[in-house]
């Protein structure tokens, strides 16, 4: 296989990524409830996002916290399952907006969705899909001006994440800016 043309190691064709290690998850609310549409849920995220992240559970690439589900693009160390990640992010959250709103009961299904994504124009794919979920649901025009997203931090996240700026071809238009800063 090619090296980029930096001359860099490319993590996304790497033993870290090869077959397992970047995943698109979805998970939703119970009964489709609008649970997250709060700045309070979206502080809540935050905090447990970033406990997932400091823990090693995985690194979030991109996010987007809509009223009542929630995708993300992950990034797996070796030796983690996405069900951990997942399973203590929905748990922390669900216990903390529980006690926040002083009500009982799920906040989540207890399913989710997982896909894998295998190269930079899927990741591409994937982010795009996430960041532009609020403009397809109509309560925004652009991505970038939905406050539950992580659109303006893709490359920071990434760099973060893989110890390099992404390649161009895992930047959308949305983030082209961005990613060409590094």
């Amino acid at each position: 296989m090619a090296a980029p043309p930096n001359g860099g190691r490319n993590p996304l064709r790497s033993s870290l990524f090869r077959g397992t290690g970047v995943y698109h998850v979805t998970t939703v609310t119970d009964g489709r409830r609008p649970l997250l549409r709060t700045d309070q849920a979206r502080a809540i995220f935050a905090r447990c996002l970033a406990d997932c992240e400091t823990q090693g559970l995985f690194s979030c690439l991109a996010y987007v916290l809509m009223p009542d589900h929630l995708h993300m693009v992950i990034w797996l160390p070796h030796g983690h399952a996405v069900a951990d990640g997942v399973r203590r992010l929905k748990g922390r959250f669900a216990r903390e907006l529980n006690v926040a709103l002083g009500r009982e009961g799920r906040v989540w299904q207890p399913s989710y969705w997982e896909r894998t994504v295998r190269d930079e124009q899927a990741l591409r794919e994937m982010a795009d899909y996430t960041h532009a979920n609020p403009v397809r649901a109509g309560i925004v025009e652009r991505p970038e001006d939905y406050p539950a997203s992580s659109c303006g931090e893709f490359a920071e996240r990434y760099v973060r994440t893989f110890g390099q700026p992404p390649p161009p071809s895992a930047c959308s238009s949305a983030t082209r800016r961005q990613c060409a800063r590094g």
